[in-house]
């Protein structure tokens, strides 16, 4: 259990649980300065902003509870509650200089055929993206068969009226009707959904998915969707997924691939892939209209494993967007350890990507050192060099170093920092401290 202010929370959360009972507790917390120099550029008709100072205070808290025994079920309950917030952030539209967000606040009742989890909590169902929502996840498994299925209403607090919205330069629509923003605020959008998964043998597994969210101004989502995989023979690994968009009526995203398992040394895979960004995005949202054109990705990749201590994967993909418009990218990636003990991790990078409004060439390099069994070390640098200049630079430079500490089994101490040259930033330093503190191991949970 890792300690902060919030252990006391732990307790609470857990009043089933009895002193005997191997349960799971994961209590986290962390705080954080920031000082950076920014504005909402452009401003109201395009009339430039001066930047200015500001320092940031954002702190972050999650606890878990695990694996609790209810008197009719061992193992049964579960709840978790994450948060976070800030205060002396750049002042959003609406004047204020605080933010936060209550990530999750769910409880779960699980056994292994029915399972019911109620509150804030996250899906990722499939027929849609990453969807979080104050409602009830609710399933149950016959045999091979599992079925879920969702209810609740949209949640996504920090993000009601983006502050970002306004460099779309909607200001003067929004100053001649209110109801122009109204109509892309999230607030008031309700979601329901379900997915029937075969989890019977391990040699095939299928799902198929809807979702439909919808909101005061109309449909947002209604898709269908259909994930395969299957393995044969232990030589070839092979499965598709389709997203429909039935309001559309076209998909949304689309992807097939085979992996050739067999050559241990040379594994290779190959694989297509498609997606309709616009078709990605709410329909309510003004996004929806920037989600860029569809595209079109035929790539292969292949590992070659030269020793136990060398490895070179190498990619290459071709894309065609909408418009027979054509674009490519590749990479070449080779990690060496050069000793038995493992002590030294050195990884080495080119890639190359190429559009047709313009490319770049990607290098990078990096190590990870393991002084001792306590204390280790990480470098990472990366470049990008523009075919054209951005902004009027040509190249990015990314540094990230990294100190972690095993001071004692219960204490851990890391001390990270990074420098970024980009088109957006003439220099960018960032430094960042952590302690953690565990109590206790962390147990194994309840069960068999």
């Amino acid at each position: 259990m890792r300690s902060s202010a919030l252990a006391v929370f732990a307790l609470l959360l857990a009043p089933a649980a009895r002193a005997e009972d191997d349960y799971t507790v994961d209590v986290r917390a962390s705080t954080y300065a920031q000082v950076t120099r920014q504005a909402l550029v452009p401003g109201a008709n395009g009339v430039v902003v001066e930047p200015r100072s500001v320092a940031s205070l954002y702190g972050y808290a999650f606890l878990r509870v695990g694996n609790v025994d209810l008197p009719w079920a061992k193992d049964s309950f579960s709840a978790e509650l994450s948060a976070w917030g800030a205060l002396g952030a750049l002042p959003n539209p609406q004047g204020n200089v605080g933010d936060g967000d209550l990530q999750s606040a769910w409880v779960q009742h699980a056994t292994k055929r029915f399972r019911v989890k109620l509150g804030r909590q996250v899906t990722l169902p499939g027929a849609a993206r990453y969807v979080r929502f104050d409602g009830g996840d609710f399933g149950v498994r016959v045999g091979p068969v599992d079925v879920e299925a969702y209810v609740g209403v949209v949640t996504l607090p920090r993000f009601v009226r983006p502050r970002g919205y306004y460099v779309l330069g909607s200001m003067n629509d929004a100053l001649k009707d209110p109801s122009f923003l109204d109509a892309q605020a999230r607030p008031g959008q309700w979601l329901l959904g379900a997915r029937v998964s075969w989890v019977g043998t391990s040699w095939l597994k299928g799902s198929l998915g809807f979702h439909e969210q919808q909101g005061p101004d109309g449909l947002a989502y209604r898709n269908l969707s259909a994930d395969v995989s299957g393995t044969l023979s232990g030589t070839f690994t092979a499965g598709g997924r389709l997203v429909l968009d039935l309001a559309a009526t076209r998909p949304a995203e689309a992807r097939v691939f085979v992996d050739v398992t067999k050559l241990e040394k040379v594994p290779i895979s190959v694989d297509y892939a498609y997606a309709a960004p616009s078709l990605l995005l709410p329909h309510t949202s003004i996004l929806a209209a920037f989600g860029g054109a569809s595209w079109h990705e035929l790539g292969a990749e292949a590992t070659w494993r030269a020793s136990p201590f060398l490895k070179v994967t190498g990619r290459a993909a071709g894309q065609l967007y909408e418009g027979d418009r054509l674009g490519a990218r590749a990479s070449l990636r080779a990690q060496w350890v050069p000793d038995l003990d493992e002590r030294w991790t050195l990884i080495a990078e080119y890639a190359r990507t190429s559009a047709w409004e313009n490319g770049y060439n990607h290098l990078r390099a990096a190590a990870r050192w393991r002084a001792t069994e306590a204390l280790f070390a990480t470098v990472d640098a990366a470049t990008y060099l523009y075919d054209q200049p951005v902004r009027g630079v040509s190249a990015s430079v990314i540094g990230i170093a990294n100190v972690e500490y095993q001071a004692l089994p219960e204490l851990k101490l890391m001390f990270s920092g990074s420098l970024t040259s980009s088109p957006f930033a003439v220099v960018e330093g960032q430094v960042l401290g952590r302690l953690v503190f565990e109590l206790d191991a962390p147990s194994a949970g309840g069960g068999s």
